[in-house]
């Protein structure tokens, strides 16, 4: 069988043609698809993610610690001051036991035969002039559940005298001073005023 030379130089150029196509496309397919999926996928997916997390968490931390540390500072401090000893709404005007006290007590707390002006004095509690001062200043409370002094000079928080004719915290079982009656608005206030400046034996 005799083949010519330009039909087989026609065959190979053909051949030659038909694979370097075929390479081509699969070699730029492949690379193509390759390089997308890396790009995209691995390197911008996870970038984005990873700058997304970090900032947030930043943030979030920062907000967080700063606004309860204020707070509770001034809180905490807010509360101390208000109740402290009582004595923020006390008066400044100058208060003399002799004559602005005692006699609230004279006038209040018993007679010559009842409760605190009686020769024997309940709760051993003698309000009875020239007495009432020792018997009450710097004086532990009988009454009292929270260890209070019966009167506690510069604190009408811890005398529980203002407990009792304020109707404030009375221990269960005892009564409110006087029991069957109670002081003007003036005289609590009296009494605390004397106690918040000191509680003086003037």
């Amino acid at each position: 069988m005799r083949i010519s030379i330009p039909s087989l130089l026609a065959t190979l150029v053909f051949v030659a043609a038909c694979s370097d196509g075929s390479s081509s496309s699969n070699d730029g397919g492949g690379g193509s698809g390759g390089d997308t999926g890396t790009t995209t996928s691995e390197e911008g997916g996870g970038g984005s993610g990873g700058a997304t997390g970090s900032m947030t968490g930043s943030t979030s931390g920062t907000d967080t610690s700063s606004t309860t540390t204020s707070d509770t500072t001034t809180t905490s401090g807010t509360t101390t001051t208000v109740e402290g000893n009582g004595c923020e709404s006390a008066g400044s005007e100058p208060v003399l036991f002799s004559t602005s006290v005692q006699p609230i007590f004279s006038q209040s707390c018993g007679s010559a035969t009842t409760c605190h002006l009686k020769a024997s004095a309940s709760e051993g509690l003698s309000l009875k002039p020239g007495s009432s001062y020792a018997a009450l200043v710097d004086v532990n409370a009988k009454q009292s559940c929270n260890g209070q002094k019966r009167v506690q000079p510069g604190s009408a928080a811890g005398s529980y005298l203002v407990n009792k004719i304020t109707a404030t915290d009375v221990c269960p079982t005892t009564k409110k001073m006087p029991p069957s009656s109670s002081l003007s608005a003036a005289s609590k206030q009296t009494i605390i005023d004397w106690i918040c400046q000191g509680a003086a034996d003037n």
